[in-house]
Order: C-alpha cells, then sequence, then structure tokens
C-alpha cells in the first residue's frame, strides 16, 4: 500500500515515484512522550515567548473582515488578527464555505478515507527487535502494518509486557467504523498469528480508535488539482487566513509539518504589509 491509506493503483503516478525514490533511504524517527509530550512543549514555547494556548476549545464557525477574523464556539466568539486552519480537509471546508467559497470548493476535490487503528495490551514481550511490518499485496486479509510498540522508544511499554499497533487495509478501515473490538480483532487474528503465532493467548485488552478523517488520498490528478488553488485569488481570497494540512503537501507527518511554516510564513508577511 502507498502509506498505508491507499493502494499503489489508486495513487497519482507523480505521488507514487516521488515517494517510491523517498523510501529508498529511510529513517525511523519517533517523538519521546508522544504526540501528546510534542504538543505541551509547543505550548510552553508558546507562554515564554508571551502567547497564549487555549485547548479543548472547539470552534464550530469562522468568518473574516479587513481588520479581523472571528472563531467562534460553544457560547463563545474572540477576536483574532489572523488564523491558521490546521484541520483535515473536509472540516476545514465545513468552516470556510461562507468565508472563502473559492477554496471551498477547492477543498471539495480533496478525497479523504476514514479508517481506524487497533491497540493490543499483551501481558508479555512480543519479542522482536523491528518496529514496523508490511503486509504486501495479498499477504494479508485485513492488515497493511503492524507496529511492534516496545521496539520504537525505550520506556514506551512497561518491561515484561508488550503493545502492537495494527493498520487496516485502506478498503477496510472504513468498515470498521462501526465495528466492535471485538469483531474488528477477529478480523485481524489470522494476519496477526503470521509474524507471531501464540498471539492469542497473550491478548489482555483491544482499544479501537476512529478516525473520520483517517487518510487524506492523492488520487491521480491530485498534482494538478494542488496547482489550481495557487491560481489568481485563491490563496488570497482572504488573506487573513492561511490552510495548513497534509492535503496541501503530502499525505503524512511530514507533510502536515511542512505546511505549518508554509502557512505562519503567508501569515506573518501579510501582517508585516498591513502594519506599514
Amino acid at each position: 500500500t502507498t502509506l498505508y491509506g491507499a493502494h499503489a493503483n489508486e495513487t497519482s503516478s507523480g505521488f507514487y515515484h516521488a515517494l517510491a525514490r523517498q523510501g529508498m533511504s529511510l529513517e525511523v524517527l519517533a517523538l519521546r512522550g508522544g504526540a501528546s509530550r510534542f504538543c505541551e512543549m509547543l505550548a510552553s514555547s508558546v507562554h515564554r515567548f508571551g502567547g497564549r494556548v487555549r485547548t479543548g476549545a472547539v470552534v464550530r464557525a469562522a468568518r473574516a473582515g479587513a481588520d479581523g477574523v472571528w472563531l467562534s464556539g460553544d457560547g463563545w466568539t474572540e477576536r483574532f488578527d489572523a488564523a491558521i486552519l490546521a484541520l483535515p480537509a473536509p472540516a476545514t471546508r465545513a468552516l470556510v464555505d461562507g468565508v472563502m467559497p473559492r477554496a471551498a470548493g477547492w477543498l471539495g476535490g480533496v478525497t479523504v478515507r476514514p479508517t481506524v487503528t487497533i491497540g493490543l495490551i499483551l501481558d508479555r514481550s512480543v519479542g522482536v527487535r523491528w518496529f514496523g511490518l508490511s503486509y504486501a499485496r495479498g499477504e494479508s486479509r485485513a492488515l497493511a502494518a503492524v507496529c511492534a510498540l516496545e521496539a520504537k522508544v525505550p520506556g514506551l511499554v512497561p518491561p515484561g509486557s508488550g503493545a502492537l499497533l495494527a493498520l487496516p487495509l485502506p478498503e477496510v478501515g472504513p468498515r470498521m467504523m462501526d465495528a466492535t473490538p471485538e469483531a474488528v480483532l477477529d478480523a485481524v487474528l489470522p494476519d496477526l498469528r503470521r509474524p507471531f503465532p501464540r498471539i492469542d493467548a497473550a491478548i489482555r485488552a483491544v482499544r479501537l480508535y476512529r478516525w473520520e478523517h483517517g487518510w487524506t488520498v492523492f488520487r491521480p490528478g491530485h498534482l494538478q488539482h494542488l496547482a489550481r488553488l495557487r491560481e489568481p485569488g485563491v490563496p488570497d481570497e482572504q488573506p487573513r487566513i492561511a490552510l495548513a494540512g497534509d492535503y496541501l503537501v503530502a499525505p503524512n507527518v511530514e507533510g502536515a509539518v511542512v505546511s505549518g511554516p508554509r502557512a505562519a510564513e503567508r501569515i506573518l508577511s501579510m501582517l508585516e504589509s498591513a502594519a506599514v
């Protein structure tokens, strides 16, 4: 599969070959403490420079004018000089539909696929030194990959226990969105038994994580679709709002990360121009 969210024949050939070229030299990196720890450190940095970070504030609507952006949630509305919307494409489209109609139309052309991830808590170590195992096409019925978390970062899993994270095939993940953890476990066990023949007796808990906007799919033509976002008037339709997300660069963590500084640079440039 291509990044687990799509099969190779579903993707843009340009994107697939760019990915294959980069895949010739791989290095596995991990965040100590997980993504939540990274977010905490980022928030602390903002606080040190006099900024404010508010978490758990669900944003329901956005509107913009010549002098600011207004974000609204459940019982609150607040004005900001500018806003970066770092959300999956469908969620961003819902926010900007009445503010940036051309961008909203463009966002409607981004393909996003729901999926789940399956977490397994084990009463023993799986005893492998590798972190990730990808199944070749045709070698599994339900899984695209499985990760042995004890081999990811020291101390992530308590000594004497184990933890696995399983990623379903692109066409299987959406079917699991409404399934119970027990049903999902039954579906993936045959694939898990291949690398871990005695896995059944070691499983102590199953957790199912559902992702409505799980994978961005770069279908054939998506690179041309990206070029249309740069047409005159589209990115500057509302200069005080910038978009960020993997759908703008590449459907992975690296793509999402790269899009963030680009959005920040655009907003800073706008604010500097407005101050002159």
